[in-house]
């Protein structure tokens, strides 16, 4: 899995040699302050993630194309 952000690569997921880690489809953000201090103002300290997109990779894309084909053909099959 790759991050990209402006078309510049900034992080890489390998799965290594084993070829396992979590992949749900689901995209997690999280935070974390470096420093341990706190801010003097706190409803002004937030993150906001902009211009968010997933993209599937062309396989899963290929196999919902083929599902939905597959659906459509049936539905004929059954109406006709």
């Amino acid at each position: 899995m790759k991050w990209y952000v402006d078309n510049l690569l900034i992080g890489t997921l390998d799965a290594g040699a084993n070829g396992s880690f979590s992949a749900n489809g689901k995209p997690a953000f999280s935070y974390s302050d470096p420093t341990s201090n706190a801010s003097d103002n706190p409803p002004l300290s937030f993150v906001l993630i902009d211009n968010l997109q997933v993209v599937p990779e062309p396989s899963t894309a290929a196999l919902c194309v083929i599902g939905v084909a597959a659906l459509m053909v049936r539905r004929r099959q059954t109406a006709g």
